[in-house]
Protein backbone atom coordinates (compact mmCIF):
# COMPACT_ATOMS: atom_id res chain seq x y z
CA UNK A 1 0.00 0.00 0.00
CA UNK A 2 1.14 3.19 -1.30
CA UNK A 3 2.31 6.02 1.73
CA UNK A 4 0.08 9.10 0.64
CA UNK A 5 1.18 11.38 3.43
CA UNK A 6 4.32 13.11 1.74
CA UNK A 7 4.67 16.25 0.45
CA UNK A 8 6.36 16.41 -3.02
CA UNK A 9 9.85 18.50 -3.27
CA UNK A 10 8.37 20.58 -5.96
CA UNK A 11 6.29 21.88 -2.85
CA UNK A 12 8.68 21.52 0.34
CA UNK A 13 12.05 22.91 -1.50
CA UNK A 14 9.89 26.25 -3.46
CA UNK A 15 11.53 28.63 -0.96
CA UNK A 16 15.04 26.42 -1.13
CA UNK A 17 17.14 25.21 1.62
CA UNK A 18 17.70 28.42 4.03
CA UNK A 19 15.43 29.90 5.71
CA UNK A 20 15.73 33.63 6.76
CA UNK A 21 17.92 33.34 9.18
CA UNK A 22 20.58 30.96 7.03
CA UNK A 23 19.54 27.82 8.54
CA UNK A 24 17.66 24.71 7.01
CA UNK A 25 14.08 24.91 6.69
CA UNK A 26 12.50 23.29 9.28
CA UNK A 27 10.57 19.41 8.81
CA UNK A 28 13.74 19.16 5.39
CA UNK A 29 15.23 16.24 7.60
CA UNK A 30 11.99 15.22 9.17
CA UNK A 31 9.01 14.96 8.07
CA UNK A 32 9.84 15.32 4.26
CA UNK A 33 12.59 13.71 4.20
CA UNK A 34 10.14 10.79 5.55
CA UNK A 35 8.00 11.40 3.03
CA UNK A 36 10.61 10.67 0.39
CA UNK A 37 11.85 7.39 2.30
CA UNK A 38 8.15 6.18 1.84
CA UNK A 39 7.87 7.01 -1.71
CA UNK A 40 11.51 5.43 -2.40
CA UNK A 41 10.73 2.28 -0.52
CA UNK A 42 7.09 2.17 -2.69
CA UNK A 43 8.60 2.23 -5.70
CA UNK A 44 11.17 -0.44 -4.83
CA UNK A 45 14.52 1.88 -4.37
CA UNK A 46 16.64 0.66 -1.62
CA UNK A 47 18.45 2.68 0.49
CA UNK A 48 21.70 1.04 -0.51
CA UNK A 49 21.04 3.27 -3.64
CA UNK A 50 20.72 6.50 -1.67
CA UNK A 51 24.13 5.11 -0.35
CA UNK A 52 25.94 5.57 -3.75
CA UNK A 53 24.59 8.22 -5.12
CA UNK A 54 25.86 9.59 -1.87
CA UNK A 55 29.78 7.87 -1.66
CA UNK A 56 30.59 7.29 -5.20
CA UNK A 57 28.55 9.55 -7.43
CA UNK A 58 28.54 12.59 -5.11
CA UNK A 59 31.61 12.14 -3.62
CA UNK A 60 33.24 12.05 -7.02
CA UNK A 61 31.41 15.07 -8.21
CA UNK A 62 32.88 17.23 -5.53
CA UNK A 63 36.58 15.48 -6.31
CA UNK A 64 36.25 16.73 -9.56
CA UNK A 65 34.44 19.80 -10.02
CA UNK A 66 35.41 21.38 -6.16
CA UNK A 67 37.88 24.01 -5.48
CA UNK A 68 41.22 22.52 -4.18
CA UNK A 69 39.79 23.43 -0.86
CA UNK A 70 36.08 23.55 -1.26
CA UNK A 71 34.36 25.95 0.65
CA UNK A 72 30.86 26.33 1.51
CA UNK A 73 29.93 29.66 0.06
CA UNK A 74 32.05 28.89 -3.13
CA UNK A 75 29.36 29.10 -6.39
CA UNK A 76 28.65 25.72 -8.34
CA UNK A 77 30.28 25.32 -11.34
CA UNK A 78 27.68 24.79 -14.21
CA UNK A 79 29.65 21.18 -15.70
CA UNK A 80 29.30 19.69 -10.95
CA UNK A 81 25.40 20.77 -11.76
CA UNK A 82 24.80 19.25 -14.63
CA UNK A 83 27.20 16.24 -13.35
CA UNK A 84 24.61 16.19 -10.50
CA UNK A 85 21.57 16.23 -12.29
CA UNK A 86 23.10 13.58 -14.61
CA UNK A 87 23.57 10.40 -12.13
CA UNK A 88 22.22 7.79 -13.60
CA UNK A 89 20.87 6.30 -10.24
CA UNK A 90 18.97 9.72 -9.94
CA UNK A 91 17.15 9.19 -13.45
CA UNK A 92 15.95 5.55 -12.85
CA UNK A 93 14.18 6.55 -9.62
CA UNK A 94 10.74 8.74 -9.95
CA UNK A 95 11.10 9.68 -6.37
CA UNK A 96 15.11 11.11 -6.50
CA UNK A 97 14.12 12.33 -10.17
CA UNK A 98 11.76 14.96 -8.53
CA UNK A 99 13.59 15.57 -5.56
CA UNK A 100 16.92 16.75 -8.18
CA UNK A 101 14.53 18.72 -10.35
CA UNK A 102 12.82 20.41 -7.42
CA UNK A 103 16.45 21.18 -6.13
CA UNK A 104 18.03 22.13 -9.02
CA UNK A 105 17.05 25.85 -8.98
CA UNK A 106 18.28 26.04 -5.34
CA UNK A 107 21.85 24.92 -6.29
CA UNK A 108 24.27 27.61 -5.90
CA UNK A 109 26.77 26.97 -4.25
CA UNK A 110 28.84 24.10 -2.15
CA UNK A 111 26.80 25.02 0.72
CA UNK A 112 23.35 23.65 -0.77
CA UNK A 113 24.80 20.92 -2.45
CA UNK A 114 25.83 20.26 1.49
CA UNK A 115 22.33 20.63 2.34
CA UNK A 116 21.15 18.09 -0.44
CA UNK A 117 23.67 15.45 1.00
CA UNK A 118 22.62 16.18 3.99
CA UNK A 119 18.81 15.54 3.00
CA UNK A 120 20.14 12.67 1.48
CA UNK A 121 21.40 10.99 4.30
CA UNK A 122 18.73 11.46 6.76
CA UNK A 123 16.33 10.33 3.75
CA UNK A 124 18.45 7.05 3.57
CA UNK A 125 18.71 6.68 6.92
CA UNK A 126 15.03 6.65 7.65
CA UNK A 127 14.50 4.20 4.45
CA UNK A 128 16.81 2.21 5.90
CA UNK A 129 14.31 1.96 8.66
CA UNK A 130 11.06 1.57 6.64
CA UNK A 131 12.61 -1.49 4.67
CA UNK A 132 13.30 -3.23 7.73
CA UNK A 133 10.31 -2.86 9.72
CA UNK A 134 6.92 -4.43 9.22
CA UNK A 135 4.45 -3.21 6.80
CA UNK A 136 1.74 -4.60 8.52
CA UNK A 137 0.87 -5.11 12.59
CA UNK A 138 0.19 -8.34 13.89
Amino acid sequence: MAHTLWTPPQEYLQHGWWDADGRLRPHLNGQYSLGMAYRLRDEGTGPDVVQGILTRRIHAIVEQYGPPHVRLNDPISPDALHALMTIPEVQHSPALRDLFEAARAHLHTWRDVRALVQHLERIMSQLAWLTFWPTETA
